[in-house]
């Protein structure tokens, strides 16, 4: 992925996580959290895997600034 994007799609993750009250620090908590969100409303989530890595690298990105 090109970084530019990539960088991109940190700030969305991150801002969306502080809104919904997401500590990516633990980045499957995340995700479970979330997925009994998406559940409970019906919506589509990516699997478990990908929505880890991106919440990770969301934090980490967060982490070296």
């Amino acid at each position: 992925m090109h970084p530019k994007r990539e960088n991109s799609i940190n700030k969305i993750v991150l801002a969306l996580a502080e809104k919904a009250g997401l500590d990516l620090s633990n980045h499957m908590t995340a995700y479970e959290r979330l997925d009994v969100f998406a559940k409970n409303n019906k919506l589509p989530l990516p699997n478990k895997d990908t929505c880890g890595r991106l919440f990770k690298s969301a934090f980490e990105s967060k982490e070296s600034n």
